[in-house]
């Protein structure tokens, strides 16, 4: 909405947002001399990170559970034909993903350290799922002064209550095993969040 110049401009639907073709945003391959831009001390680097358990376990309940493209891709993983309807458990998802290398990972489950390429770009500001309306416009304000009269609040796909059980101690040792940097990298609690 603020790069259309457009305050008013509302998706027709949640997936519009994710439509490459549709966005007014240049891909990273139409940006002149990429990289003398991430050395560049005048351009404002951001991106946002989410707490490993809450993403995975979000990540498995939205693309898993449900007939998408990522549960075909886990079904390959798995040595399953992609049309395979049997259920799909949370753990044949953690211990699935848990033998990948982060770069062969699915951007939804991929180490965020790594898919935020943290060892090659140095960031201004790291804003958080769990405050992202407010960092967004934190970061909106640092684009463009009056950014919060375009910031449109999406009514976001919710899961309802987490079923946290689902990470069992087995698998929550596995979960930070695997996510470790993210959890030391960006502060989060090691401990299986607890349902409100």
């Amino acid at each position: 909405r603020l790069e259309a110049g457009n305050p008013n401009m509302v998706p027709d639907t949640v997936g519009d947002i994710h439509d490459r073709s549709a966005s007014p945003l240049l891909r990273l391959s139409r940006v002149d001399e990429f990289e003398h831009l991430l050395a560049d001390t005048d351009c404002f680097r951001f991106t946002f990170v989410r707490n490993p358990f809450d993403r995975l376990l979000s990540c498995y309940l939205q693309k898993i559970v449900r007939p998408t493209h990522v549960r075909a891709t886990l079904l390959r993983l798995l040595g399953r034909p992609i049309d395979d309807e049997r259920e799909i458990t949370f753990e044949d998802f953690v211990r699935t993903i848990a033998d990948q290398d982060p770069i062969d990972m699915d951007p939804h489950w991929r180490v965020q350290s790594v898919q935020t390429l943290q060892d090659h770009v140095s960031y201004d500001f790291i804003g958080r799922f769990e405050s992202f309306d407010h960092d967004l416009a934190s970061v909106g304000e640092r684009i463009s002064a009056g950014t919060s009269t375009f910031i449109y609040t999406e009514k976001r796909q919710a899961t309802g209550v987490k079923p946290y059980h689902l990470i069992t101690p087995s698998l929550a040792k596995i979960i930070r095993d695997v996510f470790e940097e993210d959890f030391r990298r960006f502060d989060y609690p090691n401990d299986v969040p607890v349902a409100p």
